[in-house]
């Protein structure tokens, strides 16, 4: 590919990132499915590709949903996780944790902890479409399987050539969901020319948007009570005081069955507008998380 083909290429896949139009991430699905993990994406300097860079980068979002609410108020990526940078996102959480005294209201702010996961450029040799590099999101205990297996097999295990596929088998559902990772004893080719379809696995990740940050900050703010809402932004119901604040902002179990969608959800457009600002944090009883998984599948 020339340079200038190369640069429209970039610049189409740019357009699509920032539209929402992007390619969308797979999850391992119920059993056994197998998958070829391929070479990176980045190339050096003589226009090769680099068999020796990253082939995955890390990822994250933030999904803020109000207290009793499944629908995201708003969905923004996760510096941290994404990048290991200072994330804002993070930051106002950790503020409106702190400083609330509601359990709802701590509850519905932790699970909007981002959830990291590794992508992947991966091909689906049993699929119908077997030579079309795909993304796959992974736990970070998967993904940490799958590198094992590579130090153990060696580098040539993501050649194109004479490479092996792993199976990952994924069992049960929700927190009772586990992952087991093997590498398929027999060596494959694939064709090299499945590297002029690779993702670009920098440019996918970029989507750091202001409009899309500063609704994510308005909507915790609201969520946590710590400023009016905006307009479109509802906060639930009158606050419920505790005896006892809980400020500590645990961890979330990075590998369990609710894998995050991966693709910028557009802003909920169909809720009410607050009639005057919040002054207080909400309170109503704390819903079921909705199937991200099922919501990956949608977008």
């Amino acid at each position: 590919m020339s340079a200038l083909l190369e640069m429209l290429a970039k610049r189409s896949a740019a357009i699509k990132g920032a539209s929402g139009n992007r390619e969308k991430a797979i999850t391992p699905e119920s059993g056994a499915t197998r998958y070829r993990i391929l070479p990176s994406w980045r190339k050096t300097a003589d226009g090769n590709f680099d068999s020796q860079a990253e082939f995955f980068h890390e990822f994250g979002q933030h999904f803020i949903k109000g207290v009793g609410e499944t629908k995201p108020k708003a969905v923004y990526l996760c510096l941290s996780k994404t990048y290991g940078r200072q994330c804002p996102v993070c930051d106002k959480l950790a503020e409106g944790i702190a400083k609330s005294y509601d359990d709802d209201v701590i509850n519905a702010l932790k699970e909007a902890k981002a959830q990291g996961k590794y992508m992947f450029n991966v091909l689906m040799p049993e699929s119908g479409d077997p030579n079309t590099p795909k993304i796959l999101a992974l736990p970070p205990t998967v993904a940490q399987q799958i590198f094992d297996n590579i130090t153990e097999w060696g580098e040539e295990m993501i050649s194109l050539t004479g490479g092996r596929d792993v199976i990952i088998e994924r069992t049960g559902t929700g927190l009772s969901t586990k992952y087991a990772v093997r590498v398929h004893p027999k060596t494959t080719d694939v064709p090299a020319a499945v590297m002029n379809k690779i993702h670009d696995l920098d440019e996918w990740v970029k989507q750091e948007n202001d409009e899309q940050e500063r609704r994510a900050l308005a909507s915790i703010g609201a969520v946590a009570g710590l400023l009016a809402a905006p307009a479109g932004v509802t906060t639930g119901s009158a606050p419920k005081p505790i005896s006892t604040p809980i400020a500590d902002f645990g961890s979330a179990d990075e590998d369990d069955d609710a894998l995050r969608t991966l693709e910028m959800a557009s802003p909920a457009a169909d809720a009410a507008p607050a009639s005057a600002p919040a002054e207080a944090a909400p309170a109503a009883a704390a819903g079921a998380d909705v199937d991200l998984d099922a919501l990956l599948a949608t977008l």
